[in-house]
Formats: structure tokens, sequence, C-alpha cells
């Protein structure tokens, strides 16, 4: 028998051929010791292991970790009975959800006081269950199904949690344990099974390696089950589209102004990033650029058609508008400006298109907002709160609008926050999206880790669509991703620059044919299915 750590409780473990049952056994003393027997024991372990998790992530980049610690995670979790796994993975949860999310509160805590701390405490409260529930589920499946069964299953059940917390107007897809394996040897999975596969791949590592340590006995089909995930691994490079990739063609490009937070939204500043703009745009005639990207609310007040004049009072909305036509004509380009939008239903966060004729072609509303930020979930309810005035009011667009050059090039529109919604993106890949543009205002998290897990989820949406990246961010960073994930120009934070490249055909992904929801449909029933097995084969034994 093999003592472990329970939470509560004494608890032994029995291993058998096929699975680990836990019973209770008041009469024979349990050994203890801080690292297997202690109640404290595995709850240090998960609350270090998800620490650790996080420095998989940019800016640290430390990438192999992140099986390790989820092997630290599972070891906890397997070790534990269901309730109090339940409740370690909670913890650890919040843990990694607080410190992952620590760059949220840049900028944005200012604007609400002392309520500040909220801006990332609150979404690690919202994201610790996901945690929880594959702690607990994880725990079941490895006492439950049978062999090698059951590490793929936590693997399984933790891979669909995150995907879960990931999606829905309340989602927050970021700190995705796929994502940070972008530059690894399991970046190609994400060609046939997109962010949702590579977490599992990376899970059922750690998994495989808990279980290991846990019990010796199951060393060798942990071996195996590594073992399965290299040839795994192998075959989707071997089968990768992007392993070869035609020679780009189509020249385009972003600007990067390199216009601050603090000072953008001022009045004064308003000719200055218009001005900054324009001629940083004109500066790439030369280069001529079938579509030229600037970043969010590059325009900061709205470009619609409504009755209100521009940030300096003098010149109306229908001037402006007149002179990016000019420059798109001048260009001949596609020239896409992000700025805000008034309508029936109220405010948009837009991006507006002008066709190389420079006439308004397209008007792409944001669908995916931020929660709390550019809208409040419930704000009639929370009406007391002193600072609701100062976060966003803004109402998201409907339409997956695909920009189309004249020339061929289908452009997938994307703004900010939303670029992270793999499904977002998918709704847009249906109307035949060729290229990704990605327009986004980094700046509100500074110098932090913000920008770059953002900008590596460029990366993760060209591997998984198959499809090159535009990226236009305010502050950086800006550039161009190839369909393999790779930076084939990039501009670093803070630097006031354009960048001037080309983008290729897209490539035909498994992942860009079906999407994220029969990965995560798989991956439940395989769950269930383990779980039946286990429990069909315990009741033959009984």
């Amino acid at each position: 028998m093999v003592p472990v750590a329970p939470f509560f409780g004494n608890v032994t473990w029995r291993p058998h051929a096929a699975s680990m049952i836990a019973t209770r056994d008041r009469a024979k003393p349990i050994h203890r010791n801080i690292f297997t027997s202690s109640r404290t024991g595995a709850l240090l372990v998960a609350l270090v292991s998800s620490a650790a998790l996080t420095t998989a992530f940019p800016k640290l980049d430390i990438a192999w970790i992140a099986p390790f610690a989820l092997a630290g995670l599972f070891w906890s979790w397997f070790a534990s009975p269901a309730l109090a796994a339940l409740w370690i993975g909670f913890l650890a949860g919040f843990v990694y959800f607080a410190l992952a999310f620590s760059w949220f509160g840049v900028t944005a805590a200012a604007l609400v006081g002392p309520f500040g701390v909220m801006t990332v405490a609150g979404p690690a409260l919202i994201d610790a269950p996901s945690f929880a529930i594959a702690a607990m589920l994880g725990s079941l499946a490895y006492k439950i199904a049978p062999g090698a069964l059951g590490p793929l299953a936590a693997a399984a059940v933790f891979a669909v949690a995150e995907w879960c917390r990931s999606v829905g107007v309340m989602g927050n897809p970021f700190a995705q344990v796929g994502v940070s394996q972008v530059d690894g040897p399991l970046a190609a999975l994400a060609a046939f099974g997109g962010s949702t596969l590579v977490t599992f791949a990376v899970a059922a590592v750690g998994a495989f390696v808990a279980s290991a340590a846990l019990d010796r006995a199951r060393i060798r089909e942990s071996a195996l089950g590594l073992g399965a995930i290299v040839v795994l691994a192998s075959a989707a490079y071997l089968l990768w589209p992007a392993r070869t990739l035609a020679a780009p063609t189509i020249p385009v490009a972003a600007v990067q102004g390199n216009i601050k937070q603090d000072v953008k939204w001022d009045k004064a500043s308003f000719e200055v990033a218009n001005g900054r703009y324009i001629a940083m745009t004109a500066a790439l005639e030369s280069a001529h650029p079938r579509l030229v990207l600037w970043p969010e609310t590059v325009i900061t007040d709205t470009l619609g058609d409504d009755d209100q004049f521009s940030a300096d009072d003098a010149r109306p909305k229908q001037a402006l508008r007149a002179q990016f036509g000019r420059l798109a004509e001048r260009l001949h380009a596609t020239l896409v400006v992000g700025s805000l939008e008034y309508s029936a239903d109220g405010l948009h966060n837009a991006l507006f298109v002008f066709s190389p004729s420079g006439v308004l072609d397209a008007i792409y509303r944001k669908r995916q907002l931020v929660p709390f930020a550019e809208w409040v979930p419930g704000s009639a309810y929370f009406r007391w709160f002193p600072y609701l005035d100062v976060l966003g009011k803004e109402v998201p667009g409907t339409d997956p609008t695909v920009i189309e050059d004249g020339a061929g090039l289908r452009v997938a529109p994307l703004i900010c926050w939303e670029s992270a919604f793999s499904d977002v993106v998918q709704d847009q890949l249906r109307r035949g999206a060729t290229i990704l543009a990605i327009s986004t205002d980094d700046a509100w998290f500074g110098e932090t880790a913000g920008p770059y897990q953002h900008a590596q989820i460029a990366q993760m949406r060209a591997i998984e669509t198959g499809r090159w990246v535009l990226r236009a961010a305010a502050t950086g960073i800006s550039g161009i991703v190839a369909p393999d994930g790779r930076w084939t120009v990039r501009v670093p934070l803070d630097a006031q620059q354009t960048v001037s490249g080309f983008v290729g055909p897209p490539l035909a992904t498994v992942f860009s044919r079906i999407g994220p929801w029969p990965v995560v449909y798989a991956l439940a029933a395989f769950y269930v299915l383990a779980l039946s097995i286990g429990w069909r084969w315990s009741a033959r034994r009984t």
C-alpha cells in the first residue's frame, strides 16, 4: 500500500491492477511526512506548482516548465480525495490566475480607486473554479479509470475546463497553457486541434509524470503514455502544412505610432496622433501595400455619421473621413482605421475600412467586449458603484465582417481582446477570410507581460488557422506572423515605426475546417468513456 497526502482525514490508497481506490482505514496507523501524508503537503505542492506554471508565459517565457509544473498540480490532485482536490484546485487556481493576470491592473486599476485590486483579484476569483473542477474530476479519473486512461482523462478534463473558462461573453482566454508552447515542439498540434489540443498534450505529460511519481507500479504505463505523446507530436509535425511555405508575395503594412495611453485621450493629442499616422502611412507609398492597418481607436472620437464633431470641435467627421479616403486612394490600398462609432444601438469600438478608390467601404464593430472594462455585466444593478461612470458602456457588434480588396485578398479584422478567442475567428474563416488583421491598443498595459502575451496569442491564431497575421498595436508589438507561428517582421514595444512586409495564401489546416468545439467535445467524451470503463471493470471485480 502507498500512503499519500490527503487534505482532510486519513486515507490509505490501495493500488489495484487497473485503478486505485480510496478507503478509510482507522485501525492501521499511517506514517506521515510533509511530502506524502500531511494535510498541507498536497496544498503546498499545488501552490508552488501553480506559481511555477505562470513562468511559462512572457516575459519569462520558460515554456518547458509547463509540463513539470502541471505534474506538481496533478500529483497534489491525484494524492487527494475528490473533495479535497476541489479546494486545493481552487486555491492553486487563484494563485495561478492572480499571478498570470497581474498586468490587468496597470492603468485600469487607477480608474477605480480603492477598488483597483479587484482588476486582478476579480478575474482570478472568476477563473479559479476551472482549476477546482479540473482538480476534482482529475482526482476521480485517476482513482477510477484503468491504467493509462486515468492520467489521460485527467489531462482531458483540464483542457476542457481551460476552454470553458475561455469562451462566452465573460470568457477570459489569457493564460491558456497551450498558447505558451507556440515556439515549442508541440506547436504543430494546434493546426489539428487548436490550443486546446496543445494544452491536452502538455497536461498529459504532466499527468503521466505525476502518476509515476505517486505509484511506482505505474511507471511502465506512464512511459508508454509519454511515448505515445511523442509519436502524436511527431506525426502532427510531419503532416503540418506550414512546414513548407510558399514565398509570400502580397505587400501589406501596419503603423505603430507609439502614442502613450496617458496622453492618447487628451483633447490636445488628437491632432498629434492624426498627423503622425497620416505622415507615417504616406511614407509607405513606395512599398505599394495592398492593405494598411492602423491600431485600435487611433482616432479618439467617433467617425460615424452622427451629428457630433471631432476632437478639435471644428472639423466635421466628414472631413476626417475624406482625408483618410484620399490617403487610401493615394496609396491605392485598403486603409483600416481604428476609431469609435455611434449607431442606433450605442457606442461601438470600430474599424473604418477605406477602399483603394477612397470610399468608406465598411465598418467593422468589435464583437467580443472586455467585461468590466468595455461593458459592465448587470450594470443596472450596480448603480451604487461610485466608479461606474468611468467604465465602458460600449455595445458589441454582431457581424463577422470580412474585408475584400477587389483583388482576391479577404481580410478578417479583429480588435484587441477578441483576437484571443479562436471561436470568434472561426466565424470569419467560414466567410472565406484569407488573412487575419489584428488592430489593438496594448498601451493600457505599459511594459508589463501583457503586450507580449497578447502578441503570443497572435502566433497561436496563425498556427491554428493556417493564415498569415498582420498586427498593428498602438505602442507594440506590431508585425507579421507566418502560418507556422514565426514573426517575419516584428516591431518592438515603445517604438514609433511602420511594419512593411508580405503575406501569402492561406493553408488548409484541420482546425480551420472544424473549429474548436469538436476538439472540446471529443476530450469531454473521452473523459466520460474512461470513467465508464473504470466503473464497469470495478463492477465486474465485485
